[in-house]
């Protein structure tokens, strides 16, 4: 956070407006700290790579198969399902 605090100082009144950071069903790191600071900030969150290690990553961290209940009850593909 403290390199998006100096970004917003060195563009003085040019607001930050997005930020693109690591978010995905697996990595949700930003949700504790920068997530709420983006909120306040009104700035966007671009998230990169939002599929993690890809879909097959998904299946690994989801042994329990709930993405793939999710994905006979809504009709959509699994890359939808996890990008929503």
């Amino acid at each position: 956070m403290a390199q998006l605090r100096d970004a917003q100082q060195a563009l003085g009144k040019c607001p930050v407006v997005s930020n693109q950071v690591r978010y995905s069903l697996i990595d949700r790191t930003i949700e504790k700290d920068l997530l709420p600071y983006y909120e306040v900030n009104k700035i966007t969150v671009i998230a990169y790579c939002p599929l993690a290690r890809g879909l097959n990553g998904f299946r690994d961290c989801d042994p329990g198969g709930a993405t793939n209940g999710l994905v006979r009850a809504a009709g959509k593909s699994s890359a939808q399902i996890v990008l929503n």
